[in-house]
């Protein structure tokens, strides 16, 4: 099987999820090379953030664990920043 070295992974991960998620949600938008920023940036943090804190995701295939990680890291950032710009 085919296997991206991680740290692609995670960028092309939070960049779709990024994308994706600015996409599906209401209001005002980023543009496009923001919502796909903010998503690598969200995954790269919630990556290092569960690493930090030794949280295991036994549940989810080995495979998939990053995977999984990135999207909800880029899908969260994106949410938080849209809902602190609309505020505002």
């Amino acid at each position: 099987m085919f296997e991206l070295n991680p740290w692609i992974q995670m960028i092309l991960v939070g960049a779709i999820v990024g994308f994706l998620t600015d996409m599906a949600m209401k209001g005002h938008k980023f543009k496009f090379l923001g919502s796909v920023v903010a998503g690598i940036i969200g995954a790269y943090l919630l990556t290092v953030l569960i690493k930090e804190w030794g949280i295991s995701l036994s549940f989810i295939p080995a495979p998939w664990e990053s995977i999984v990680i990135s999207a909800l890291g880029a899908g969260v950032l994106v949410a938080i920043l849209r809902a602190i710009r609309q505020s505002s």
